[in-house]
């Protein structure tokens, strides 16, 4: 019988790919908004004798400052500070009150986001994180906060169909895939191919593989390849993923699990076969897997399936 930690091993020793490694380098753990200014402490600011600088210069703009613009700047400055110092039951009546003043203010949205979402097992539609994530994405579509809140929009919308039944030879179990670079595989199954991910997959890349397969209709930007449709492996990458990672992300070997996680083993692939692909090259999930059980013989099952029909480590030495 092969053990759990037997099994884990294995399933560690395959991680071509590390998490924490990558183009861009991971996102940060604490929040983060996209412009904040930074103080200086020993800067010496240089002043014209001819000039003199506006006194109470407003944080939302306008000179001088009016009353009501320092309490809410000093509010919001408060409320942060204890976010980011997770003290997250304190910061909320304080961002609740400060997005009350200021409700297109979308750093309110983000923090009030973070404090609830940091609060909760794990993201849901019904939660107290969700409506806040929407606006973040509504008041500033192209920014960092949105980003982060789309990923936890993601996995809010999680959900295992009634009639999903899992499968067995995982990737702890069975170990990693054996492939011929020079071998064309077909794919057993439609698969979404990520043409917009870099070769190089950093950790945002991850992230795009992962929420293709588990919220695919709120991930558009891929090519469909069809059951059938030939591939060359490239490149492989193995590594982990939770619907909590929108707050931290996993680190490459963690060493807990549970039921937020999944086991993800994807490769960069050229299309060969004949049609509008051919040619095409992206990053294509072969399996995934999901932590169900930790006093299971496998406290993995299979989410999705060997699409590629490869051999498998444990099936070779047999």
């Amino acid at each position: 019988m092969i053990t759990k930690p037997q099994m884990l091993a294995a399933s560690y020793a395959l991680t071509a790919c590390l998490f924490a490694s990558g183009c861009t380098g991971d996102p940060s753990p604490d929040p983060t908004p996209t412009a904040t200014a930074t103080a200086t402490p020993n800067a010496t600011p240089t002043v014209k004798a001819s000039e003199t600088p506006a006194p109470n210069y407003s944080p939302l703009g306008g000179k001088p400052a009016t009353e009501a613009e320092k309490e809410y700047h000093n509010l919001q400055v408060k409320a942060k500070e204890m976010v980011l110092s997770r003290a997250y039951e304190d910061a909320i009546p304080l961002l609740e009150q400060a997005h009350e003043q200021q409700p297109d203010d979308f750093e309110n949205a983000f923090y009030l986001l973070l404090s609830y979402g940091s609060l909760e097992l794990v993201p849901s539609k019904g939660s107290a994180a969700y409506p806040y994530a929407k606006q973040v994405i509504e008041l500033a579509p192209n920014s960092n906060e949105a980003e982060r809140a789309n990923a936890y929009l993601i996995g809010a919308e999680f959900e295992v169909p009634e009639d999903f039944k899992y499968g067995d030879k995982t990737i702890a179990a069975f170990g990693g895939f054996v492939f011929d670079p020079e071998t064309p595989y077909k794919l057993t199954t439609d698969a979404p191919l990520h043409t917009e991910v870099n070769a190089r997959l950093n950790p945002s890349g991850k992230t795009a593989l992962w929420e293709a397969e588990v919220a695919p209709e709120m991930c558009p930007n891929t090519v469909l390849l069809e059951k059938g449709t030939e591939v060359a492996i490239l490149s492989e990458s193995h590594f982990f993923h939770s619907l909590t990672s929108w707050r931290k992300p996993l680190p490459p070997k963690p060493d807990k699990f549970d039921d937020t996680m999944f086991e993800i083993d994807a490769f960069y692939v050229e299309v060969v076969s004949d049609g509008d692909n051919k040619g095409k090259k992206g990053w294509l999930v072969n399996q995934v897997d999901r932590y169900l059980d930790e006093t299971a013989v496998d406290p993995f099952g299979v989410w999705i399936p060997n699409r590629l029909n490869l051999l498998r480590e444990v099936e070779l030495q047999k």
